[in-house]
């Protein structure tokens, strides 16, 4: 499988859970970091063995630069809640199947999404997900999931951002 670790690459991001599953799976996938590196270059050294691959996207070009690598699993393994987690919906979006941190917004709105793991658990509940992954109908199951997400969900989160991003614009054009 081709797999995606999206967003910044950092600790606190989760950076060191995906060396780990990346170190214990090896060469049985093909591995990308998509996002900007934070933590030191040289971390990825250890990585770079298994072939992984580092790409930079622009603002709002997380679906295609998944779609453009024939992505089939994405990795969102935020160590802190995420607030909002704009990653998170660029990812379905592209109806790609997440496995996601269980804290934050994507966990308290989609409670019955399968495959939300504790990463305070370190990789193992990450390598379980990717197990069940690897079997391609358990894919296209969730990939099913994933798309009727996007469907219900997807326009109602997609304004939700807007409104963000504009009161926050808002607030920093105000002069006092």
């Amino acid at each position: 499988m081709n797999i995606a670790f999206v967003g910044n690459y950092e600790r606190y991001k989760g950076s060191h859970i995906f060396e780990q599953v990346v170190t214990q799976l090896g060469h049985q996938h093909c591995w990308f970091i998509f996002g900007v590196v934070k933590d030191p270059v040289r971390q990825l050294d250890g990585i770079r063995t298994y072939g992984v691959i580092h790409k930079q996207f622009p603002w709002g070009g997380l679906p295609r630069m998944l779609r453009r690598n024939k992505v089939d699993v994405a990795l969102l393994l935020s160590m802190l809640p995420e607030s909002f987690s704009m990653t998170f919906f660029e990812t379905i979006s592209a109806e790609i199947p997440v496995i996601a941190s269980d804290k934050g917004f994507p966990a308290f709105l989609l409670p019955q999404y399968p495959y939300f793991v504790d990463v305070e658990k370190g990789s193992a509940p990450v390598i379980n997900a990717i197990d069940q992954l690897s079997n391609s109908q358990e894919r296209s199951r969730v990939r099913k999931i994933v798309t009727e997400i996007k469907q219900e969900r997807l326009p109602e989160m997609q304004q939700k951002i807007q409104l963000k991003y504009n009161r926050i614009e808002e607030l920093l054009s105000r002069k006092d």
